[in-house]
């Protein structure tokens, strides 16, 4: 998801051995805004609006806008290619080739064998997408154990997701009212938009994105109780096989992280429209 691009956040994971495709040529170049030739980094990325996604050809977001000066300041220009939420991480672990990707927080990168930056930027911490007219339901409840608790509610989740606050019951599908997905997180959203579930554990920039962005989600509201994820500091993750020059210039291009506090109205000014 910058005055000079300092701005952003974020997110997620796994899944199964990677391609061909998945590679840094050090022998492309391209040209950007009259620079000389710039080497070309490969990166994935899932669809994951308002940080990350495609819109009329292009892969634009706050993580994508970021990523892509941070690379520029080192030297390259990235390419991009999409790939299933779920196989993101796998891909990058398992790549022959130098392979990275961006927005992953500091958990994700201590959890899985890969390179991982400094950050240079903030995941704003989750919340849920809930109905306008639910609120009723949920202004009982204190907190994320409380609602998950109630037997009357019923939520959605990404499968593989980690969740802070979420039993492993729910995130294994053993709890029948809840319903798991391996889509994304939009897909959550509109599941409560459609009234299928009354909430989704999604990031309150995913869910005033919709509002905004998606017709049929103008009845979705951010809800916030207590026991959801902080904020956390995010950052790209590389395949181990990155040449160790190409680490070091990615690394040396990221500027020092300002608090989260300085950092949110920096977001909600380059939130993308």
């Amino acid at each position: 998801m910058f005055s000079r691009l300092n701005l952003i956040a974020f997110s997620l994971l796994f899944g199964w051995t990677p391609g061909p495709a998945s590679a840094l040529w050090m022998g492309d170049t391209a040209e950007l805004g009259g620079r000389s030739s710039l080497q070309v980094l490969q990166f994935l990325h899932e669809d994951y609006p308002p940080y990350i996604y495609k819109k009329n050809g292009k892969v634009v977001g706050t993580v994508a806008t970021l990523a892509t000066e941070i690379a520029g300041r080192a030297g390259y220009v990235i390419k991009w290619r999409q790939t299933a939420y779920r196989r993101l991480v796998r891909e990058v672990q398992l790549s022959s080739g130098p392979l990275c990707a961006a927005g992953y927080h500091q958990g994700h990168r201590d959890s899985y064998d890969v390179l991982a930056s400094k950050p240079f930027g903030w995941f704003p911490g989750s919340a849920l997408a809930i109905r306008t007219s639910d609120f009723h339901l949920f202004d009982k409840h204190g907190s994320i154990s409380d609602i998950m608790n109630d037997a009357s509610l019923r939520g959605a989740f990404l499968m593989g997701a980690k969740y802070i606050g979420v039993s492993e019951d729910v995130r294994s599908g053993r709890v029948e009212r809840h319903i798991l997905i391996g889509s994304t997180d939009v897909e959550l959203g509109l599941l409560v938009a459609r009234n299928r579930v009354h909430f989704a554990v999604i990031n309150s920039d995913q869910t005033n994105y919709m509002i905004k962005n998606v017709d049929s989600a103008s009845n979705l509201a951010v809800y916030r109780p207590s026991g959801m994820a902080p904020p956390r500091d995010v950052g790209f993750i590389c395949s181990k096989t990155t040449d160790d020059e190409i680490w070091q210039r990615l690394n040396n291009a990221i500027e020092p992280l300002q608090p989260y506090d300085s950092w949110e109205w920096e977001i909600k000014k380059a939130a993308p429209k």
